[in-house]
């Protein structure tokens, strides 16, 4: 038998991340997305055994998405920004690659405000916040790549009030 995601398996997987629960729909419509794109790319079938399964899998991805996303949120970040950088983050495991193309995604005007942020969270000194700005306006990441990485573009079909 084919195990689906259920609403009850994404609710008690929640539960157990100890986040709070005004972050549910974000972890709800991720877990959803992430067990549709899984199933398009390779469907369980019914041997898959469940640690193997695409409804572990996203859940497992899940729950380190929302962790990056609220500690992106907690640092004063847009839904957009810690939405982007998280799943960015998730799928490289590399800071400097998932703030390249976070940076690519966002508009200038959002990118500025958003660079801001990030410059204040990791050092409160004018100067070095200043040379971060610097740095991070020169990452690019190629289109190409881009595609690769997300085939189906970035619409998580969900999105959260602005601040």
């Amino acid at each position: 038998m084919v195990v689906e995601l259920t609403e009850k398996m994404i609710q008690d997987a929640f539960a157990k991340t100890g986040i709070d629960q005004k972050y549910y729909p974000q972890y709800e419509a991720e877990a959803k997305r992430r067990y549709r794109a899984y199933q398009e790319d390779e469907p369980d079938d019914e041997n898959t055994p469940f640690e193997k399964s695409n409804v572990f899998g996203s859940l497992d991805d899940t729950d380190y998405y929302i962790g990056c996303y609220v500690n992106e949120r907690g640092k004063g970040h847009s839904h957009n920004w810690a939405h982007l950088y998280a799943l960015y983050f998730v799928l490289e495991e590399n800071e400097e690659f998932a703030l390249k193309d976070t940076l690519e995604e966002l508009e200038e005007d959002e990118k500025e405000r958003e660079l801001e942020i990030h410059a204040n969270s990791i050092n409160d000194t004018p100067e070095i916040i200043g040379s971060n700005k610097r740095s991070y306006k020169k990452m690019t990441r190629t289109q190409e790549t881009k595609d690769m990485m997300f085939p189906e573009g970035i619409d998580d079909g969900f999105s959260l009030p602005e601040d």
